[in-house]
């Protein structure tokens, strides 16, 4: 719909729903439902904005796991400020493989935690393309079961107890994307500080940094190449479950959900994106990963390859949101995701 003020403000907007079916090789088979409420506002119709976007979902697993959770990105005086982050709630079995390079993909085993996350960013425009701001986050993790005879019991790392990490972030942004589901050319940089700090409540008291460089080239009219490096370094006083890892999604497709855990985490990944016919869709990706204790030290470094195929449908015309069906593959074996949207 579209409604028209006396100022010339033109406001845009949208609500979506559907349900939504999921498969991840953390949670297994999922079923939940996803409402989408976009919008944009403008005073001038010609320029082409992007969408603020609030998101409210809900999600079952199989494997006893509850998931809800309110995603919201909202661009505010004509972009002028950006405020993003997400609210949640979940209850959730995460893979303990060990810690550091040298962990074993044999030792597996889950732990059960409930967490309440909070993460509110606000953003300032600065020129065209960057981004400055500042933030808060909070998650508290409430570990439920732990297996009483394996690795994590007997290793007992930091935060073996749970607790809130909560505090501060900083966080400089680019972001020369022409679109925001499914960008074809131009760039996002992320670089961002959180400070783990008891005067917002933290028991912890740590600095975790990372840097998120994409980039993304228009080949022909079909086919996009997209590059990502991203590496997370988490600082001493850290608890494990606020360490960086591979093994997901959107970083190190292939490998087992959280394979590897430490405190520095590198990864290097590559997507050649073509349409195939209408809104089906093929992926080709590929990645690289440097795992290590603290910074990179080459006598004790991981270094983890992966790669795969995957399907696209494209859901939405207008808006380009879409489902993901990826195949990847490591040197430890096969792993399927069914999710939405690009990885990156």
């Amino acid at each position: 719909m579209a409604q028209q003020d006396s100022t010339s403000t033109v406001t845009t907007s949208s609500i979506r729903g559907f349900p939504v079916a999921f498969f991840l090789p953390e949670t297994g088979l999922s079923f939940g439902g996803v409402g989408i409420y976009t919008f944009r506002k403008n005073q001038d119709t010609t320029i082409l904005e992007r969408p603020s976007s609030i998101q409210i979902g809900a999600a079952y697993t199989l494997r006893n796991q509850l998931l809800l959770f309110v995603p919201y990105e909202l661009y505010v005086d004509n972009g002028a400020y950006r405020i993003q982050g997400e609210l949640g709630y979940y209850r959730y079995l995460y893979n303990y493989h060990g810690i550091g390079p040298r962990s074993v993909e044999a030792d597996l085993e889950t732990y059960d935690v409930n967490f309440p996350r909070v993460n509110v960013q606000v953003l300032k425009q600065l020129g065209a393309y960057w981004l400055l701001g500042a933030g808060y986050i909070m998650d508290y993790f409430d570990i439920t079961r732990v297996e009483p005879l394996g690795i994590l019991a007997q290793e007992s790392p930091l935060g073996i107890d749970g607790g809130a990490v909560s505090g501060p972030l900083l966080k400089v942004l680019y972001d020369s994307r022409d679109h925001l589901f499914d960008p074809r050319r131009g760039g996002f940089a992320d670089l961002s500080i959180v400070f783990g700090d008891a005067t917002f409540g933290s028991d912890y008291t740590y600095r975790k940094y990372q840097v998120d460089l994409r980039k993304y080239w228009s080949l022909a009219q079909d086919y996009v190449l997209a590059t990502r490096w991203i590496t997370t370094y988490a600082s001493e006083g850290a608890p494990f479950y606020q360490y960086p890892y591979v093994g997901s999604t959107n970083q190190g497709r292939g490998l087992a959900d959280r394979r590897y855990i430490a405190q520095h985490v590198s990864s290097l990944q590559a997507d050649l994106r073509m349409m195939l016919w209408d809104r089906l869709g093929l992926v080709a990706f590929a990645s690289t990963s440097i795992v290590s204790d603290r910074l990179i030290d080459p006598s004790d470094t991981a270094y983890v390859p992966a790669g795969g195929l995957g399907l696209r449908y494209v859901m939405d015309k207008q808006e380009l949101t879409r489902i993901r069906v990826d195949a990847g593959y490591s040197r430890e074996g096969l792993q399927v995701y069914f999710t939405l949207n690009e990885a990156f």
